[in-house]
């Protein structure tokens, strides 16, 4: 509700994206965890962040082609986290009877799901490297970082074990911090200079 507050004033369009994404928290929780459709709202989550972020700036840039991209590659990032925390507890959803991707489809086509989301989710990123004009140590840590995950992913089809899930878990998480640390620092940052400097003193 506190947040909802906040965004009534910042403007209209901050609240609808929030209240969207609250409602696919509570839509996650209620009814689709225990689905094969489990990965949508969290997914969906994700991709509304940007947006979100540009409605905070300007309202009408919510949904521009740059916001689109980089939900997009939230979207499916969303995705290698939320599938491979299903491997370790794949007997405890069993017993509970969870409809994950992992006990339905087994750990196998679990681990090429996860490599095929990560792949596209690499391809957005990169995109971003000329559409976002961002810098050269932007690029080459995306395509360097992002490629060895790829390569450790590769593997991890063939070893999809509980431990090895975990792997991907936290280094997925690690290089998506680190990437979204370089786009704020290069993007975000900036613009909040400017908007600080234009408020009147």
């Amino acid at each position: 509700i506190l947040s909802l507050i906040v965004a009534f004033f910042i403007n209209f369009t901050c609240v609808l994206l929030l209240a969207a994404g609250i409602f696919l928290i509570f839509g996650y929780s209620a009814r689709f965890k225990q689905t094969q459709l489990g990965f949508l709202p969290p997914a969906l989550a994700a991709f509304l962040i940007p947006p979100g972020a540009f409605a905070v700036y300007e309202p009408t840039r919510a949904f521009s082609y740059l916001a689109i991209v980089v939900g997009l590659a939230g979207f499916f990032f969303e995705l290698v986290p939320y599938w491979s925390q299903t491997l370790p507890d794949i007997e405890g959803d069993r017993t509970r009877r969870l409809q994950t991707i992992s006990v339905v489809y087994g750990e196998r086509r679990a681990a090429v799901s996860i490599f095929l989301s990560f792949v596209i989710c690499l391809f957005f990123l990169l995109y971003l490297y000329g559409l976002a004009d961002l810098s050269m140590a932007y690029l080459l840590f995306t395509a360097i970082a992002g490629g060895l995950l790829i390569m450790f992913l590769l593997w991890f089809i063939f070893r999809p074990s509980p431990r090895n899930a975990l792997i991907v878990y936290f280094l997925s998480l690690m290089f998506i911090g680190v990437v979204s640390l370089i786009i704020i620092a290069e993007r975000a940052l900036p613009t909040l200079e400017k908007l600080w400097s234009q408020l009147p003193k």
